[in-house]
Parts: C-alpha cells; structure tokens; sequence
C-alpha cells in the first residue's frame, strides 16, 4: 500500500515506536502539507481481499486534512479500485454480493468532490461511488499496442465481452466486425471457470491481441488462447491489460510454453513486475484527467 498526498508519501508509525501514539495507535509520522483549495489524495490500494485497514488509513488523512483545512477539496485518486472485481460475485441464494457498495460508502462518507476510478471492473463504480470519475488508459494503450508489434501482420482484436469492446472500439479506426472476436466468460459463484468464443473466428495470417482490465495468474487468458489456437489462429498472441497482479508468476502465463508472446501492462498500480515477457506501456494518463 501507498498514499500519497499532494504527491508526498505518508509513511505511517503503529504501536510503541517511529513517533506512534504514546497508546500504540497508529498515526502519520510525517506531515504533509495541505492546499487550502484543493488537496489531492493518491491511494495505490495492495490488499484485494483482505485489505480493510487502508480504509481506516484514508480516514485518518481526511480527518488531519479537514482540520488543516476545513473549506479545502479533497480529492480521491484510486490506482486500483478496492474489490472491484467482486461486483460480479454472488452468494448462494444467486444474488450479487454488497462488497462493492459497502466500500463505496465508507468513501462516500468521506465527502471527497471527485472520486476517479483507473480502470473500473464494471459499471459499478459509477453507481456505487459518489462523484465517480472512470480513467480509462487502455484506450489509448491500445493505440500504442499496435504500434508497437514490430509486425507486417494484420491484428484481430479479442474482447471478454461486448461491454469492453463498445469501450475502446473507438480507439481502432478502421476495425471491423470482422476483425473482431469475443470470448465469453463464464462465471460459478463469482469464479471464472472457463470461456468460450461467442463471436468471430481467426482469420489465417493474422496476429491476435486480447484485451481486459485484470490480470491474476492469467489462467482465464490462458485458456482463450489456447481455445484461439484450437480454432485455427496461427499468428502470435498478445494480452493488453489494465491492472497486473504478482500472482502472475504462480500461474502458466508467462512460463516457456505459454501461448501468450507478450503482456503489455497499461499501468503500473500493482507494482512494476520484471519479466522478459512483460512490457509496461505507462502512459501518463493522470495528465489527462481533469483533477480540480
């Protein structure tokens, strides 16, 4: 987990040591320095799953900022939206769990005037977050995708869904139908436990990049690509993504005999990961973003 306000890093003291709370209770331990207008808050969240402390870690500066400066906004910056992809998981009796709502309004109460999300899982973000802002730098790390295969080939373009490909459909001049190819999804209890091609086929002589927000070990992206080689691909097989977990490493994406040639990485909100197969696009697309 990182925090950074008004881009200096809060490094935080807990229990009887680094300048804590002579209670043990945690605290900054070094100060930042507030805007009276606008201050800006640029959370890198670690902990999918498990991670509610870095709630409690927000509170704490939002509560210091307020005091330091009560008519100033404050603005929230997540890297990678806590339990995003939970929105689409289900309980037993088959309906969609409040984990992400229940994040949503713990920030909200925080009364933050803008919210941006880098890479929202679903539409969720908007409905749930007050003041939600989805950054989307995969749109044009798609641009920079296709720049950068050293290739003479033409590209098919494979989507999870046809929500991402309305997405980013309008960053590809000149793509048609047929160019296109959507792997379903398909999901148990929340969990993904296989896909399928729904629409489109590959087409001889063509190279095939697939395009998605979240990359764990990369066994859903595995699996599309060998159903792309069943059905006849025989060019090379590239993965865009969003966001990259560690738990890339701990599956077969990037061993020898993967299908995938490359993974180019969009950002870098789960850390930088060093891999001859990985490549990391970083476009500056907090730039971009309207902040104030």
């Amino acid at each position: 987990m990182s925090i950074y306000v008004n881009g200096s890093l809060v490094k935080w003291g807990k229990g009887h040591f680094d300048g804590a709370f002579p209670s043990g209770e945690l605290k900054p331990t070094e100060q930042w320095v507030p805007d009276q207008e606008h201050n800006f808050i640029k959370w890198f969240y670690l902990q999918d799953g498990g991670g509610d402390e870095e709630f409690y870690y927000i509170s704490i500066i939002v509560r210091d900022l307020k005091k330091s400066a009560p008519n100033a906004k404050n603005i929230l910056w997540m890297e990678f939206i806590p339990n995003a992809r939970l929105d689409k998981s289900r309980g037993a009796d088959g309906n969609l769990l409040p984990c992400n709502e229940y994040n949503a309004d713990y920030i909200n109460e925080l009364g933050f005037t803008k919210v941006y999300g880098v890479e929202p899982h679903s539409e969720a973000f908007e409905e749930n977050y007050r003041n939600a802002i989805p950054v989307y730098p995969t749109v044009t790390g798609l641009i920079d995708v296709r720049n950068a295969l050293t290739t003479n080939r033409n590209i098919q373009w494979i989507f999870p869904d046809k929500g991402a490909f309305a997405r980013y459909k309008g960053q590809l001049p000149g793509v048609t139908e047929d160019d296109i190819i959507i792997i379903g999804k398909h999901r148990t209890d929340g969990s993904i436990d296989k896909t399928e091609i729904e629409s489109g086929s590959p087409r001889p002589g063509y190279d095939l990049v697939i395009v998605d927000d979240l990359c764990s070990r990369g066994g859903t992206f595995y699996g599309a690509a060998q159903k792309l080689r069943a059905a006849g691909a025989d060019g090379d097989i590239y993965l865009v993504i969003s966001h990259l977990e560690p738990n890339v490493f701990s599956g077969h994406l990037i061993k020898d005999d993967s299908p995938i040639a490359r993974i180019f990485v969009c950002t870098k909100s789960l850390g930088e990961l060093l891999h001859s197969r990985i490549t990391y696009l970083n476009p500056d697309y907090q730039k971009e973003a309207e902040i104030c």
